[in-house]
This record gives structure tokens, sequence and C-alpha cells, in this order.
């Protein structure tokens, strides 16, 4: 049986573009049987099928964010000028309502429309008020958000001095008239005068201690910083720190570092107070009481009445007498004596030293008797009174005879 030889399709025409070549159409020879046919498209159908479900995979749904759902409803809200764009901003109205929605309110008693606003901005600004010249907004009057440089801040050494000494005065001033010194000693480090309790973690609440460095992890900044901004400062703020305050320290040997430390603003000290009573060291002592000839305005020099009064069958410690203390501050009150005379002042060297008046006993305290002998300074609680007015006369006759001063 002879073979049904296919007829060849014809070869498109090579000028033709392959979007514009046109496919022959199928003769009854090259057409295929039915089964074939249905099967085709059956092909066909799964494949649009299968290109359908693949485009819905890679056809992604962008939702708007909040800020263009935002941008695109002020746009459509507010339409501005060119030259012009809205201010995204969390300016609002103090009544709660929305900028240019909410209209002005007529002030009865300014007579006039006003409305608060309030401006929020993330660096300093001041408002400056101004009125546009030229374009569609014409004439209308704008508040411009002007930012604030560091130069426009005023200098607190230009205001006059009085004021100054004012706000010393407020930030430097302590609540307690007293202020106890003590010392510490950071690893590697030299001992320093630090304020008494500086360790304790009761005024420190919350915070860590740094022992390598000796200090509390987050503690603010005291406002005695302000003497170590510069040197005129210093000068001004140290007479407030140093010459309102008395500074009394827990021994001799804390004294002296305090002094030492402090430096040329020991010129500055007012009131002293010597430490522990029965911590009395004369190798200690001496350099103190040169140190404070620099206070040349020093008005009160405090010791504990026990320091130079004692009875040795109930003291303990190191104690001195009445004279040997004079002995060892009499280069101070001969310089204090010295400078008072030259300047005329009021000041009598023979007060600067104020010796503290013995109390009674605990038990008589307690028991609101005075039938005790036990007195460190060799008297009966019963006779206390007398006995500390009798020495502070008797004190201050031993200063002027040591200075030189007739009585």
């Amino acid at each position: 049986m002879a073979k049904r030889k296919r007829a060849a399709s014809p070869s498109p025409d090579p000028s033709l573009s392959p979007e514009a070549s046109v496919s022959p159409e199928p003769t009854p020879e090259s057409s295929p049987p039915p089964a074939k046919r249905a099967k085709t498209a059956a092909d066909k159908g799964k494949g649009k099928a299968a290109t359908k479900k693949a485009t819905s995979k890679t056809t992604k749904i962008t939702k708007p964010t909040k800020n263009a759902k935002a941008a695109a409803l002020a746009t459509a809200d507010d339409e501005v000028a060119p030259g012009f764009k809205n201010w995204m901003t969390s300016t609002k109205l103090i009544s709660g309502g929305k900028l240019s929605k909410e209209e002005s309110q007529f002030n009865v008693a300014s007579a006039r429309f006003s409305q608060v606003v309030d401006v929020e901005n993330s660096d300093a600004f001041t408002l400056k008020p101004l009125t546009l010249t030229e374009g569609q907004y014409k004439g209308r009057h704008i508040l411009m958000l002007e930012p604030v440089t560091p130069t426009e801040y005023f200098r607190f050494l230009d205001l006059p001095p009085e004021l100054r000494g004012m706000v010393y005065d407020l930030l430097l001033q302590q609540p307690e008239e007293r202020i106890i010194m003590d010392t510490y000693k950071p690893v590697g480090q030299p001992r320093r005068p630090v304020r008494a309790g500086f360790r304790s973690k009761h005024t420190h609440k919350r915070m860590q201690w740094d022992k390598l460095r000796g200090k509390w992890v987050g503690q603010k900044a005291s406002n005695f910083s302000l003497l170590r901004v510069n040197q005129q400062l210093r000068e001004e703020a140290a007479a407030v720190v140093y010459g309102n305050h008395t500074f009394a320290c827990s021994d001799m040997a804390a004294m002296l570092i305090f002094l030492e430390t402090i430096g040329g603003m020991r010129k500055h000290l007012r009131h002293v107070k010597l430490g522990l009573w029965h911590n009395y060291q004369e190798s200690k002592t001496r350099p103190i009481f040169d140190l404070l000839k620099e206070a040349k305005g020093l008005r009160t020099l405090e010791i504990e009445h026990r320091t130079i009064c004692s009875n040795p069958e109930y003291t303990y410690g190191k104690v001195t007498t009445a004279e040997g203390f004079v002995r060892d501050c009499l280069s101070l009150l001969k310089t204090l004596h010295k400078e008072q005379q030259e300047a005329a002042t009021s000041v009598d060297v023979r007060d600067i030293i104020k010796v503290g008046e013995v109390e009674k006993c605990w038990a008589c305290r307690r028991t609101l008797k005075d039938d005790c002998n036990t007195m460190t300074c060799k008297y009966p609680c019963k006779d206390v009174q007398e006995h500390n007015m009798e020495f502070a006369a008797e004190f201050r006759a031993l200063v002027a005879k040591a200075v030189g001063i007739e009585e």
C-alpha cells in the first residue's frame, strides 16, 4: 500500500519579522485526528490554568503605609501652591482640633478672633512672624520656626556681680551649715577628701560602686562642680562654698588632707571645726594651723571641750591641755591678730577659738538627776554650767596673754 506524503508547509518570508509571520492554515492532510485534537485542547487548557496560577503566585499586593495614607489625605485635603509642601508635624491646637480644619473663635474680651496652638519641635526654636510679599499667598501672615543657635544664649558672666552672687547662693548654699568631711583612698590613687557618708548605700540607692575609679556609677554631678568651670567662677563661687559653711573633719589627719587639697581656696574659709576630742595629734595640728594662716578672714575655730579639759581617769585616746593647744596655734593667732589690726575689723582674736560646752553624762540626762561624779572634766554634772562659764573665761585670758593683749 502506497504511503501518503504530507504536504510541506511553506517557509515564511524572511523579510517579515517574527511578530509579522503568519502560520499557514492546516490542510486536511496535516490536521491531527479527532482523538489527538481533543488531547491537544486539554493540554492547552492545562497550560492556561498553570500560567494563570503562576501569575497569581508572582503577583504581590502592596498595602499603602500609614505615612503614605496620611500624605495622600493631606494632599487631597490641603492643596498648596508651588514652592510649598505640607508639613507633617505634631503641632496641634490646644482645643484638640486639626490644623487648617477648625476655625478660630471670636474672643469677646479682646474683640478679635483667636486660636491657641501648641508648637513642638525636636530642636530649640523661636517663632518669627512674617508677611508674604509675593506669590499666590501674598499678604498672608505666617509664623516661621527660627532655629536657635548656641551663640544666642546669654553669657552668665555678662550678668552683674550682684545677680551672679544670688545664683551662687541658690546653687551652693547647703541646708545644713556644717559640712563634715572624711577621706577615701581609691585603688592606685592618693587619698582624697570626700563628704561624710560618701560610701553609704543609703544615700546612693540604685547605684553601683566603681571600686577601681572610686565613685558611684550614675551619680549626678554636685553643684560644687561649678568651681571647675573656670578661674573666675571658682573665685566667685568659692566665697560662698567655703565662707558660708562650717567645715568639720572626722580627725586631724582628714582636716590636713582637706586643707592641702583645696589649695588657694583656703583664704575663703570662715568657720572650721577640728576633729574628734580623743584624736588630738600634735604632728598634724601644727601643719593645720600653718595652712589656716591663709584664711585671714577666719571667724571661728571650734574645738571640743574634752580635747583641752579632760580627766585622765575617764579619758581615752589623745588629748591636750588648754596651754598646749594655745601653744600649738600661737603662730595662727598672731597672724590673725595682726591682720585684724591692719584691717581695723571688729573681730577680736580672743573670740575666734570657740571651746564647746561639755554636757551632762548620759545617765544624768536620762534620769534628770545630777548626782554622778564621773564627768570627764573632774566636775560632777550638777556643776556643768558653772564650769563651762569659768573655763571659757580662763581660756580667753590665756589667748590674750599669748598674743600680747592686755585685759
